[in-house]
């Protein structure tokens, strides 16, 4: 493998470490952005449900739109 480095300058590489390292933290961030458990899925859907009612008078009273 760093064979493909053979005539580069040793800083190439550590570029090279340096984007690897960003990518899978990038793509390990991207992932686990979108799992919630099921208490952390309920208590945002409470959350939500609560600032929409505060936000919205007709929800609030329980009025259909």
């Amino acid at each position: 493998m760093f064979e493909l480095f053979a005539g580069a300058s040793p800083a190439l590489g550590v570029w090279v470490l340096a984007v690897a390292i960003l990518g899978a933290a990038l793509v390990y961030g991207v992932i686990r952005a979108g799992w919630l458990k099921p208490r952390e899925r309920a208590a945002l859907d409470q959350n939500t449900r609560e600032r929409q009612r505060s936000e919205d008078p007709q929800k609030a009273s329980g009025a259909a739109r």
